[in-house]
């Protein structure tokens, strides 16, 4: 049975933020796919100014970020009938990093000791001992047993809740605290599309003064927004993005059925069809 003096559950940004404060596969729900000069966050992507703590690790890391494209009219898409309309998300100011989210797990990932990161490993049970707590985690051959002075669980807690076993269980307050707070997005399935582009040219729809930002009752996307990789010499993959709530039919479609209902609807919006196209589902 291994030991240690603390030991963190979730491998994700949290998780990574808490083994680096001690000094001693990863990403969680953060997902960048590269492409050439492009990149798609098919998980989180934004920041907004009151998350301090993700400037800093920019700056840390050197990671440059510029302010989500709001500039022009957003279109709208309600029974059956598109037009365009004032952009409500023009003052939103949200952040995006060059290089993606991921580009944070690299940094982190940089400044651990990797070698005490147990990846493959599902944690089912932690229990209170008289001296330790003892940590169970399944693996596809067997149970491992690990226990530690003090565990800190890094995961969504919803996902917690109902994937790890508490004993004794969680106060009941927490309990009802935790049901009555939602993970972000945490069932939504996000879709990326990127169009051929040339790299000394504005994504067309800048140019038609859209600000990429699309909103739909028909779906499959309820919502779409421009993902560019950055702005200026920067810019990489021209982009769109957006996302399918978690009760739409279009989420029991097969693969290519899914991608052609995408593509029909960004046509119906933006009046063109992309080139590459990509989708990833945000788990609970």
């Amino acid at each position: 049975m291994a030991s240690a003096d603390v030991l963190i559950v979730g491998g994700g940004l949290a998780g990574l933020v808490a083994l680096r404060a001690l000094q001693d596969g990863l990403g969680g729900r953060i997902l960048t796919k590269r492409e050439g000069a492009g990149h798609f966050d098919l998980g989180p992507a934004w920041f907004w100014p009151p998350h301090r703590e993700v400037f800093e690790l920019a700056r840390e890391f050197g990671l440059k970020y510029f302010e989500q494209f709001e500039d022009g009219k957003a279109v709208l898409e309600r029974s059956s009938r598109v037009h365009t309309i004032p952009n409500p998300q023009e003052d939103s100011q949200s952040f995006r990093l060059e290089g993606g989210t991921g580009a944070l797990i690299d940094g982190l990932q940089s400044k651990i000791d990797k070698a005490r990161v147990l990846l493959g490993r599902k944690v089912t049970c932690i229990t209170e001992k008289e001296d330790a707590l003892e940590v169970l985690a399944s693996t596809e051959r067997a149970e491992e047993r690990f226990t530690a002075h003090r565990v800190i669980v890094a995961l969504p807690p919803r996902l917690a809740l109902h994937g790890v076993k508490f004993s004794p269980s969680l106060p009941e307050p927490m309990v009802k605290a935790i049901h009555r707070t939602p993970t972000w997005m945490g069932s939504a399935m996000k879709v990326t599309v990127g169009y051929a582009n040339d790299p000394s040219t504005a994504p067309f729809w800048r140019q038609r003064k859209l600000a990429g930002y699309g909103i739909s009752d028909k779906g499959p996307c309820q919502q779409i927004h421009d993902h560019c990789s950055g702005e200026g010499p920067n810019m990489g993959c021209h982009a769109l993005f957006g996302w399918v709530d978690e009760d739409h039919p279009w989420k029991k479609l097969p693969e290519a059925k899914r991608k052609e209902q995408v593509l029909e609807q960004l046509v119906r919006l933006f009046g063109k069809a992309p080139t590459v196209e990509d989708a990833c589902r945000w788990s609970n």
